[in-house]
């Protein structure tokens, strides 16, 4: 079984949804990002334990930008209502990570950028226990 578990509201400018999730391995995931700002560029970072953050996706008004080297059980996609979903097709336990979502005012923006504002972090980390898969979902803001 896998657990995805959602922290409490924060004061950020992007949200995510849904907020508590149960998965089991093999299973599909989405994690859902929303600009409340209604900024046009949006990105996905992957931060795994001890790592620095490596770019999924970059989108700038609905379209992909950008894509890092990621398996291809990794899909993300921009929607015209300020939403950006990344689905994870299959998941493994190698997807433990910190998973964060960026919002950008003007232009398609790396981690660094000062245009970057509203980081989300979205925690998914994987673990096993007693034969089954956990998955702790944490929400917060930089």
């Amino acid at each position: 079984m896998l657990c995805l578990l959602g922290g409490g509201p924060v004061e950020a400018g992007v949200t995510e949804t849904p907020r508590y999730l149960i998965k089991t391995t093999g299973q599909a995931v989405t994690l859902r990002c929303s600009t409340v700002s209604k900024h046009s560029g949006v990105s996905w970072y992957q931060q795994a334990l001890s790592q620095d953050p490596h770019l999924l996706f970059e989108f700038y008004e609905n379209v992909q930008r950008a894509k890092g080297e990621i398996p291809n059980r990794f899909s993300a996609q921009q929607l015209r209502d300020y939403r950006s979903e990344l689905n994870v097709s299959v998941l493994e336990l190698m997807d433990s990570a910190l998973y964060l979502c960026a919002s950008s005012v003007a232009q398609p923006c790396r981690i660094t950028s000062v245009l970057c504002t509203n980081l989300l972090v979205l925690s998914l980390i994987v673990r096993e226990h007693a034969g089954s898969i956990w998955f702790h979902f944490f929400r917060g803001s930089i």
